[in-house]
């Protein structure tokens, strides 16, 4: 009595009963007292069984047939052009060609050829995603990019094993966004392994990538400083991520915070206990010096150069560069024995013609430092994509 209670007082949901009603008719038949009735009701209820069917059955089909793929017009093989070298996708369709299997390659410098081991892309979301390895390096990544609706441009972001990260912009070989400049000192574009002399493939690899838009560059530049930014909260002593923001906020010609991080990096080192903090250091002591000589502060200069006369080693690089600025050093000494120290050198002279309002100088500078073989070093490459964005910034 108990459970009959129960069941007559509980409600079947409404999806449950929509399904129950085009069965009624087909159950009334039952009630019925003579066979004419009986039969007209089960041939009613039979055809209201099928059609029943067909309702549930056809959104289903109807789904199969429209299923539409956005990005099934933009295929992936072939050429693409990118800032850190021409790429080569080639596709294979999996998934009822809803997706494709994606290898290839990229050159990022002279015969520095990163390759693809795992890809796919998705033709209906237009998402890219790739798994790759740098054998000069030893260094594997991951990336996702996400296919432009003129399926022109992918933009999105890598991250390596090695820790460094940052934004990638892969652009169709002759498409139109490409067409929007390229640097007044390489007159060619294309892969640097064409080029018989190592140097001069180097730095036609490293130069020949289209030129983004002013505009582009710097909202990557204020992104990635937010970037640097929420990675200082979790550890607001982080010297690396820094003197990262440090640099990117030069080039974004605020030198306020400029100053302040490196300031804060000179807090971090009361004492040096290894070449690395000195050259932290010493890179902080520049990036001082850069912020007052734009802003005209002798006073601070000259007080800055007297302490790092003071508590900077003198045989550690970049030091000749502070001697040199302070205009007490050896142009012969700034010129470097290493790539880095070239790349370096060429880099902040152009950063200091740029804080003079020397534009044409400090563009030589940086194009300067874009000739110089980076031999895959992250260091080179973050001062070599900077100078790429000061160029287009200066000249934008």
């Amino acid at each position: 009595m108990t459970s009959a209670k129960r069941s007559a007082g509980k409600s079947l949901p409404y999806n449950v009963l929509n399904r129950i009603r085009p069965f009624e008719g087909f159950i009334c038949m039952l009630k019925l007292g003579n066979r004419t009735s009986q039969a007209l009701s089960a041939l009613s209820g039979l055809m209201m069984l099928l059609c029943s069917f067909h309702t549930l059955l056809c959104p289903i089909a109807v789904h199969g047939q429209q299923r539409a793929l956005p990005f099934a017009a933009a295929p992936l093989d072939g050429q693409w052009e990118s800032e850190w070298g021409p790429v080569t996708f080639k596709t294979t369709p999996i998934r009822s060609g809803e997706r494709a299997q994606v290898s290839g390659y990229w050159i990022q410098e002279g015969n520095k050829k990163g390759s693809f081991t795992k890809g796919e892309f998705d033709y209906l979301s237009g998402l890219l995603t790739l798994s790759y390895y740098e054998d000069w390096k030893n260094v594997s990544g991951v990336a996702a990019l996400t296919m432009s609706r003129d399926f022109q441009t992918m933009r999105g972001n890598w991250s390596q094993s090695d820790g460094f990260k940052g934004n990638w912009e892969i652009r169709r070989a002759g498409s139109l966004s490409n067409a929007s400049g390229s640097f007044n000192s390489s007159g060619t574009t294309g892969s640097a392994s064409s080029s018989a002399d190592a140097t001069t493939a180097s730095a036609t690899s490293v130069m020949a990538a289209p030129r983004r838009s002013r505009q582009a560059i710097i909202a990557d530049t204020n992104r990635e400083v937010q970037e640097c930014s929420q990675g200082l909260k979790q550890k607001p002593d982080d010297t690396d991520l820094l003197l990262q923001r440090a640099f990117l906020y030069l080039a974004l010609g605020d030198t306020s915070n400029a100053s302040a991080d490196a300031g804060h990096i000179l807090q971090l080192f009361p004492s040096i206990k290894s070449n690395e903090d000195e050259q932290f250091q010493q890179l902080a002591v520049i990036i001082l010096w850069l912020s007052y000589e734009k802003a005209g502060d002798r006073a601070n200069q000259s007080a800055l150069l007297k302490q790092a006369e003071v508590k900077c080693n003198p045989d550690i690089w970049p030091y000749p560069l502070i001697k040199y600025f302070s205009g007490t050093g050896n142009e012969a000494l700034i010129q470097g024995n290493t790539s880095l120290q070239k790349i370096e050198s060429s880099f902040f002279q152009g950063m200091a013609l740029m804080c003079r309002a020397k534009f044409k100088e400090a563009t030589v500078s940086f194009e300067k430092s874009l000739s110089v073989p980076s031999n895959g070093n992250s260091r080179t490459n973050f001062y070599q994509d900077l100078a790429r964005r000061m160029i287009t910034i200066l000249q934008g």
